[in-house]
């Protein structure tokens, strides 16, 4: 059966279009951390801090267990300042890994990075210097010339982190100019031919690299976000809100959160059907999300309630933005099929405004929006309670939850 040009045509066609959407996000994520949701990063800085730290506890044994092949091959003047090197690298790299128990933070991330590559490129360039002009064997310059390649292992140590093409090439460009320095100083080397090897080195790293970054960010996607409305769920969105919470303590700046819930969705569902609900649901993401600077994260938490998460925001900017999505003394978002609005209710809490004790957690803050919200809910619905009114002493949010429903 002969092929159909034209059906051939479509199906190349509809592929492409399909492709469309998904080049730029894929070429975004790969390229630099500026398209990166702040959990993302939070999670990617988890896993490269972790390696980081897995990489140097590594080194360190790795570092110790070569001091035989030095003295076995190297005179005493060459071996003694190299075995001193390197137990000094073998303490800086279990240093590295005790001490590097940090806050999961981009920057924290580069931080430990760079000094993980930091340590053995002093090294390389020490014993380099110590091994220049030395009357060697041959089994002692053929080890000298192994110790040349030391920057291709920490190139290829670039693959296992998942990074972006910009922090790849912040790392490998001191890494080439480390390598590039004492080229010539040893005999048997064509530098030319190392640095190619070496550049050759560093693109399929890259490769590797960047492709691991792709699958964490797919993975993340499928696991940190809602399949209906498309924003974070909410065990992922609790790690944003426990690290924004411990944040916000240490650094003194206000955090809100706006806890917020459809008024009568029960009754949509029930009236228009569950399709209906969803739509509903859907749109009240995309509003709320449209409404909300970069940096802050809206969460679902559960069924037709929503948390927005504000940092460096205080109880009145909290409440300006959200007074945006008010309208004639309303707070509704979309259009329901029979002409009416859904609305929604409110409540605000603020973490230094509403002075939450120094003993509670982020869940006191949270239980004080929730509460605040239901306050929303006995005035009338359709309004937002933010500061002025405090929850009871032995007052739970699960207890309005009971008489609501």
């Amino acid at each position: 059966m002969a092929p159909d040009p034209e059906r051939f045509r479509k199906r190349t066609a509809r592929f492409f279009r399909e492709l469309r959407p998904t080049v730029p996000d894929l070429v975004g994520q790969v390229l630099s951390t500026a398209s990166h949701s702040p959990l993302f990063r939070m999670y990617r800085a988890r896993f490269v801090i972790s390696r980081a730290r897995a990489v140097a506890a590594l080194f360190a044994v790795l570092t110790l267990l070569w001091i035989v092949v030095d003295v076995m091959v190297f005179p005493r003047a060459i071996y003694v300042p190299i075995v001193f090197a390197r137990l000094i690298a073998s303490a800086a790299f279990a240093g590295l890994v005790f001490s590097c128990r940090c806050r999961p933070s981009l920057g924290n991330s580069y931080r430990t990075m760079v000094l993980l590559y930091l340590i053995p490129s002093a090294f390389y360039l020490y014993s380099v210097h110590v091994l220049q002009g030395a009357q060697l064997t041959s089994v002692g310059t053929a080890v000298a010339i192994g110790y040349m390649f030391l920057p291709f292992a920490l190139v290829v140590g670039l693959s296992i982190f998942p990074l972006t093409l910009v922090e790849i090439v912040s790392l490998a460009l001191p890494l080439i100019a480390v390598a590039a320095f004492p080229l010539g100083t040893l005999p048997g080397l064509d530098g030319a031919m190392v640095l190619w090897l070496l550049l050759l080195v560093v693109l399929i790293s890259a490769v590797a690299s960047m492709s691991q970054l792709q699958l964490m960010y797919e993975l993340f996607q499928g696991s940190a976000f809602d399949p209906l409305t498309g924003v974070y769920n909410r065990r992922s969105g609790e790690e944003f809100l426990v690290q924004q919470f411990d944040l916000a303590r240490r650094y003194g700046y206000p955090l809100s959160l706006v806890f917020l819930d459809l008024d009568d969705f029960k009754r949509l569902n029930d009236v228009d059907g569950h399709n209906a609900g969803d739509a509903a649901l859907r749109t009240t993401a995309r509003l709320l999300r449209a409404n909300m600077r970069t940096s802050d994260i809206l969460i679902r938490w559960g069924g037709e309630e929503f948390l927005q998460v504000l940092p460096h925001t205080d109880i009145n900017e909290a409440q300006r933005q959200l007074g945006r999505l008010c309208k004639d003394g309303k707070c509704q978002l979309c259009p329901r099929g029979d002409g009416t609005v859904l609305t929604f209710s409110a409540g605000i809490a603020e973490l230094l405004r509403d002075g939450i004790p120094l003993s509670a957690d982020w869940r006191a803050l949270l239980a004080l929006a929730d509460w605040r919200m239901y306050q929303a809910k006995a005035r009338g619905k359709a309004c937002i309670v933010a500061a002025g009114t405090q929850a009871p002493a032995g007052d739970r949010p699960q207890d309005h939850r009971d008489r609501e429903h």
